[in-house]
């Protein structure tokens, strides 16, 4: 629930609590009981009141909130007095739940789209600075790095890389970008650094475009939904006329009471409202789109979900859609020769491209590079890895020597072979890590030290000046390839572990946490502090925001709430009211 719904929910209690102290528990009469029933009445419905007036003011009153304003005023004039605040309350009990279900569906299908940019890499005068996309302006020049989604359209003027569309088309298939290629926001650059000249702003974006269309597919009405809109607008002036027949034709031509039949009238007024007719048939819909999104089926709106009610053929694309794109080897029927040289013939053809299905025939070989291939150089093959081997061989070196806190990383220059990492160094270079550097700033610091050494190591290999050292495999550790599931951490960890973690997931794949009521929030940027042993989870102060963790506390300085933009943490606990010694 939202606090606007948790606030609506908490007058409906109060309401409910004190019609039932008035009407079982107190003995009042006359003026004293009415102004106790009034209290209740106006606790659960002045916003309905309110609107009413509002509307009127503004011509509009054929509506629910006209209906039931004058339906329970009449009911006080009457002196029911426990039928008009009962009226009013149940009435804003179903509101409640409306909101409730909208909300929730609303929710699901923002949170199935996992395109908003947490973060634009915008160069200006030339130095490189971290902004939200919106203040990113047409024409200006941004970085994307592997990882990390490009946050807005635009041309690709320096670099090359693969980029993965799945998540707006959902063909699992990378393409290729270099210069002059165009980009969209939303997509993930996978393999290299690119420069990027943006061509529209945030707003006017693929990504923002496709997220609105998404969060506004209740706005898409169905044939049914504007037939009873239509219906409603007649409908409720003939109510209206109806009830005002009822309450004066009888007093004036056949000489009944007054009093009954204007109570007659308004009981019309509240049995006839349309407020039920209304919102039962967009709900219905809007659930259906919300139901369909946790399933991961995005429907643009209501006019779609009444088509399907008519359809008989569907056709998918299946790669992405009915399938998740992860090829695997299954058979292997040579035409010659084993299996087994077929196989490493075909890994050895696909060693150095990105394409799935060459990986996928790479990981059915088990091996990186056959023997045969890197025996076809007469140097042999080299590789430049990111750290300083045998320490963090695998995919991800950078990230894990951030993870695990070290203050030194650096680059190898090894003779490649048939293992992971395995082969004899020719030469190492020591980086050391800033205490508040982030994977993705190591990175480009190792690439530039990596390519000047490779520059001056190639010369050296073919005047033969070198000498290779064995590496100690006694010491080697694996760094494996980084996933969003690796990325939780825990309050309930120590600061020191809290404050690596975000900085060896940024740029990607983004340290995250859940807050205590089940929101998913992810951490840009942070800062480990001393606490004096509150529990994990407890605010220490909101400016900046900062949190108890198992040793020490941490300064939440940049995160990207759930559903939201990045901000600082001040913000983001000023949006949840947090006051030192909340648990958030």
């Amino acid at each position: 629930m939202t606090r606007k719904q948790k606030k609506h929910l908490a007058r409906i209690i109060a309401a409910a609590v004190l019609l039932a102290l008035v009407w079982f528990v107190l003995p009042l009469e006359g003026i004293w009981q009415l102004l106790a029933y009034c209290v209740p009445y106006f606790i659960v419905g002045w916003d309905v009141l309110w609107g009413a007036i509002r509307k009127i003011l503004h011509g509009d009153l054929m509506d629910e909130e006209f209906l039931m304003s004058v339906a329970t005023i009449g009911a006080f004039v009457l002196g029911d007095y426990r039928e008009a605040v009962a009226v009013m309350l149940f009435y804003q009990i179903g509101e409640w739940f409306q909101g409730v279900a909208v909300g929730k569906t609303r929710r699901n299908i923002t949170q199935l789209m996992d395109l908003r940019p947490d973060y634009a890499n915008v160069v200006r005068n030339g130095q490189e600075e971290k902004v939200d996309p919106d203040e990113v302006e047409v024409g200006e020049t941004i970085i994307v790095r592997p990882g990390e989604k490009i946050p807005l359209d635009g041309e690709v003027i320096e670099g090359s890389t693969a980029v993965n569309t799945a998540a707006l088309t959902g063909e699992s298939l990378p393409q290729d970008k270099a210069e002059g290629d165009p980009v969209v926001s939303g997509t993930v650059n996978l393999t290299g650094v690119i420069t990027v000249q943006t061509q529209s702003a945030y707003g006017e974006s693929t990504a923002a475009k496709i997220l609105e269309l998404v969060e506004n597919a209740a706005d898409q009405k169905a044939r049914v939904e504007s037939f009873i809109t239509r219906f409603a607008h007649w409908y409720t002036p003939c109510v209206v006329i109806g009830a005002a027949l009822l309450a004066v034709i009888p007093p004036l031509f056949f000489s009944q009471p007054w009093g009954t039949w204007v109570e007659r009238a308004l009981v019309f007024l509240v049995v006839s409202c349309p407020c039920a007719l209304v919102v039962s048939v967009p709900l219905t819909f809007f659930g259906g789109i919300g139901g369909a999104s946790r399933c991961g089926i995005l429907v643009k709106g209501a006019g779609y979900m009444e088509m399907l009610a008519k359809a008989k053929t569907v056709v998918f694309d299946k790669t992405g859609t009915l399938t998740k794109g992860s090829f695997t080897v299954t058979h292997i029927v040579p035409a010659a020769g084993t299996e087994d040289d077929l196989l490493a013939t075909a890994a050895a053809a696909e060693s150095f491209s990105h394409h799935p299905i060459a990986q996928s025939v790479v990981a059915a070989y088990g091996k990186l590079l056959p023997k045969a291939v890197l025996e076809l150089p007469e140097k042999g093959c080299i590789n430049v890895h990111s750290s300083l081997l045998p320490k963090y061989r695998g995919a991800a070196p950078i990230n894990w020597a951030m993870l695990n806190g070290d203050t030194e990383t650096g680059v190898s220059i090894m003779q490649m072979d048939e293992g992971l990492d395995t082969g004899d160094v020719l030469r190492c270079e020591k980086i050391a890590i800033g205490p508040e550097e982030t994977s993705g700033e190591l990175f480009d610091r190792v690439t530039a030290v990596g390519a000047h050494v490779l520059c001056e190591v190639v010369p050296a290999i073919a005047a033969g000046t070198l000498t290779p050292q064995p590496q100690d495999h006694a010491n080697a550790t694996l760094a494996p390839m980084l996933n969003k599931e690796m990325a939780e951490f825990r309050l309930t960890e120590s600061a020191a572990h809290i404050h690596n973690w975000v900085r060896g997931m940024n740029p990607w794949p983004c340290a995250w946490f859940v807050t205590s009521g089940g929101k998913k929030v992810k951490v840009m940027e942070c800062r480990a502090v001393a606490s004096q042993g509150e529990a994990p989870g407890t605010v220490l102060a909101t400016k900046p925001l900062t949190v108890a963790c198992a040793d020490g506390g941490i300064q939440l300085l940049q995160v990207v709430p759930e559903g939201k933009k990045p901000m600082d943490g001040t913000s983001f606990a000023a949006g949840l009211r947090l006051k030192t010694g909340d648990v958030l």
